[in-house]
């Protein structure tokens, strides 16, 4: 992809321009779809020069009509792949007017093919997911389920570690939270926070159960039920990831684990979560480095 896309060269920063279209007579607005998607001579080298490379012959038809009969094509054909592509393309197009109108962005058409690449692998990456357990909408109730991530039914966790994990976007900056309440009387037995960074929102969920796991063995809990609100922790803990960005803290989750008698993992609401919550935004905000009670 990268390599096709260095036909774009010649368009120069004119293409920019034409991308921005020419808006209603006399208003100064975006121009129609129509030009954005299909006619601009920008956006048809980036079709042309995708993984897909197609080519647009019929000028007559609106974007719509075109889009459609593309669209139906290669679903006709089940080239998922290629429907990701299509779908990701137009949606990095328009990121790229977008940005090119209001943040005063630099042309570049590498920057369209890595954000479509990145939205196809997003999507590659949710399609892997099959095996996560659906959350019921709001107003029909809520069902948890725990799963067992060493030992078995016949010896029940006495604490339970609620976790949770905060994430900045912008900085990376995050936080990580932890409590620990006895499964008998629902007494707060103490908990800490902790502030870090991530890569990601996950990577920030999975390291707090990770540390509150290393402060669980350390306080002689060894029979604990980890609540968290992220179902897809708990999908990359009973079935790990691929994901590089995790698969350490999969390594040092599954090492650690070795050391309880007993280690649960549920689903909860968020309520369920808020102690812990409330801890890890307080980290990610830096109101503190570290603080344990």
């Amino acid at each position: 992809m990268s390599l096709r896309c260095c036909e774009l060269g010649g368009v120069g920063e004119l293409a920019a321009i034409q991308l921005l279209g020419p808006g209603p007579k006399g208003s100064g607005d975006v121009g129609p779809v129509d030009h954005i998607f299909l006619n601009c001579p920008f956006t048809r080298r980036l079709w042309v020069c995708g993984p897909l490379g197609i080519r647009i012959t019929d000028y007559d038809s609106s974007f719509h009509q075109w889009f459609i009969s593309l669209l139906l094509s290669v679903i006709s054909l089940k080239n998922w792949d290629g429907l990701d592509s299509i779908l990701s393309s137009t949606w990095a197009i328009w990121i790229l007017r977008n940005n090119i109108r209001f943040r005063q962005a630099i042309w570049s058409p590498h920057v369209v093919f890595q954000i479509a690449q990145d939205c196809i692998n997003r999507s590659l990456a949710a399609r892997d997911l099959t095996s996560l357990d659906s959350s019921p909408p709001p107003g029909f109730g809520y069902q948890s389920c725990s799963f067992h991530l060493v030992g078995n039914s016949y010896i029940p966790p006495t604490v339970a570690l609620v976790v949770d994990g905060a994430w900045n976007s912008h900085d990376c900056r995050a936080g990580v939270g932890w409590c620990f309440y006895s499964l008998d009387s629902d007494i707060c037995l103490g908990g800490a926070a902790r502030a870090c960074f991530a890569l990601s929102a996950i990577q920030a969920e999975l390291l707090a159960c990770l540390i509150g796991l290393r402060m669980a063995l350390r306080r002689g809990f060894s029979q604990v039920l980890v609540r968290t609100d992220c179902q897809l922790s708990v999908s990359i803990l009973r079935n790990s990831s691929s994901d590089i960005s995790t698969i350490w803290i999969q390594h040092q989750v599954r090492h650690i684990l070795s050391s309880f008698q007993v280690c649960v993992i549920q689903k909860v609401p968020r309520d369920g979560v808020r102690s812990a919550h409330l801890l890890a935004t307080s980290a990610r905000r830096r109101q503190f480095v570290s603080y344990f009670f």
